[in-house]
């Protein structure tokens, strides 16, 4: 499976890796499936405001279509939190950006990451308790 791998600051890279196992009682397997990218995201992706292409961004969000994609990327365009560059190329090469003002929102995601941290624990078992509920109804 593909997967972003943090090898520390502004080195992010998409790799193929195992799937993932759990390990211990505290471990979690998260799998995004749908996703509204954030100017910000781009950033984690590539670095401080780096360049990334469309298709660079289609492989690492999964279950987000062509289209979907498209009209994000126009939203964040349209906001001012990312920038869109068109290269004369054979076919055409398009980059997205981050800017200087996506940074803003980088408290905002700082604290609810934070959140998700200390509540993580109850959100797993909340989809413990589902599973649960979800098994006992088949038999």
């Amino acid at each position: 499976m593909k997967a972003l791998v943090y090898h520390g600051e502004h080195h992010i890279t998409l790799a193929d890796v195992p799937k993932p196992q759990l390990e211990k009682a505290t471990d979690a397997i998260v799998r995004i499936v749908h996703t509204t990218i954030c100017g910000t995201d781009l950033g984690i992706l590539k670095g401080k405001n780096p360049e990334i292409s469309f298709n660079e961004i289609l492989q690492l969000v999964d279950g987000i279509t062509p289209k979907v994609l498209s009209k994000e990327l126009r939203d964040l365009e349209m906001h001012g939190f990312i920038e869109r560059k068109v290269y004369p190329t054979m076919p055409v090469t398009v980059t997205y950006e981050t800017t200087p003002y996506s940074e803003t929102l980088n408290g905002i995601l700082r604290e609810l990451g934070q959140w998700g941290e200390k509540h993580k624990e109850k959100v797993k078992q909340n989809i413990r308790d589902q599973n649960g509920r979800e098994k006992g109804a088949e038999i």
